[in-house]
């Protein structure tokens, strides 16, 4: 075939793809009506799934990120958030470790990124402030916060592999169980990610590729017709599944393990009201702790468990929470979280 011949065929595809790609978004606009049969959703947008996973996440110092789906915009500094060059709710750190700095990396969603509260008063600000005072300059503590809003298991773990690992931390917190159950997509977060993807194909995927009307509709169609081939048709599906927030947990250990960090666990908090009935939101984050303790026994990774924040709290804890909010600590919250973390790693010999 000439030269010619192939620059033809190239030219008439692109036509094609271009043609079909503008089509699309012309149906896109005229949706206002739902049940019209020119309506296309097409929810494995990249953005729209980003943007539809939280409300929270319409907030301006919330950026697209095609690794880890979302991330902290870098240098914010607006009113009571402050980000750092390295996309963290905290104070600039050096990636390289001194020596006599003991690091400990906090991952987490909201409640770790200090939701509603300063960044003085989150547990992260607390306990380096508390271990620096107790070691009195013979160790040189930095806790690092690595909390995100609206973040799971699966971002966390791989906010470890892309980003936090660069600190070489001592020492990596886990904080997650409560986005896990969220379900909004067909798509689970994992399969969002491809976690065993190359970044670069990420990269392309993410952040090129699926902003096309045209990519996202080829690969609901294409996800649609497997699911019914395989039988399975209930959709939404949970963010992270129970299987696969266990399965997140272990590899996270094997990380760390393989980068000389321990790991240890914290039991989300979560308020229940005794006074009204418990609603199937608090009942599916119970499930996840009941696996995050399963999970911790099964391979014997340390679990901090802080019962007046948990599901077996009575009533009169509901200050350690924000009012009106189930999950998120209030500031004497983040002070209990701290002061327990402190005793728990100093009684079970974590701290050098």
């Amino acid at each position: 075939m000439k030269k010619k011949d192939v620059l033809i065929i190239v030219l008439i595809t692109a036509a094609l793809l271009i043609t079909m790609e503008i089509t699309i978004r012309l149906l896109e606009e005229i949706r206002a009506d739902s049940n019209s049969r020119f309506y296309i959703r097409a929810d494995s947008d990249f953005r729209f799934y980003v943007h539809s996973v939280d409300n929270d996440l319409f907030l301006d110092y919330i950026v697209e990120d095609p690794i880890l789906m979302w991330s902290l915009k870098p240098k914010y500094n607006v009113s009571d958030i402050k980000i750092n060059s390295r996309g963290f709710r905290d104070i600039e750190y050096n990636i390289k470790k001194n020596d006599g700095v003991f690091k400990i990396l906090c991952l987490g969603e909201s409640s770790t990124f200090g939701w509603k509260v300063p960044l003085e008063t989150t547990y992260h600000s607390l306990l380096e402030d508390r271990l620096n005072r107790e070691y009195d300059g013979q160790r040189r503590f930095e806790v690092i916060n690595a909390g995100v809003i609206g973040y799971t298991s699966v971002q966390g773990l791989y906010m470890y592999l892309s980003k936090g690992i660069r600190f070489q931390p001592d020492l990596v917190t886990f904080y997650f169980g409560i986005n896990e159950r969220v379900k909004r997509f067909y798509l689970s977060d994992a399969e969002i990610m491809k976690i065993n993807r190359p970044q670069w194909l990420n990269l392309l995927v993410n952040g090129w590729l699926l902003k096309s009307e045209l990519v996202r509709v080829v690969q609901k169609t294409a996800k649609n017709i497997m699911n019914k081939n395989s039988h399975n048709s209930e959709l939404p599906v949970p963010r992270v599944s129970p299987a696969e927030y266990r399965k997140t947990i272990l590899r996270l250990k094997k990380a760390c393990d393989k980068n000389n960090a321990r790991l240890l666990l914290i039991s989300p908090a979560l308020y229940i009201d005794r006074r009204r009935n418990t609603h199937e939101k608090a009942m599916k984050i119970v499930q996840y702790r009941r696996i995050l303790e399963n999970t911790a026994k099964e391979a014997g990774i340390p679990l901090l468990t802080i019962p007046e924040m948990t599901e077996r709290s009575s009533d009169n804890f509901n200050y350690l929470f924000q009012k009106d909010d189930s999950v998120h600590p209030s500031k004497a919250g983040h002070r209990l979280i701290m002061q327990r973390l402190y005793n728990f790693m100093t009684k079970n010999r974590m701290l050098p």
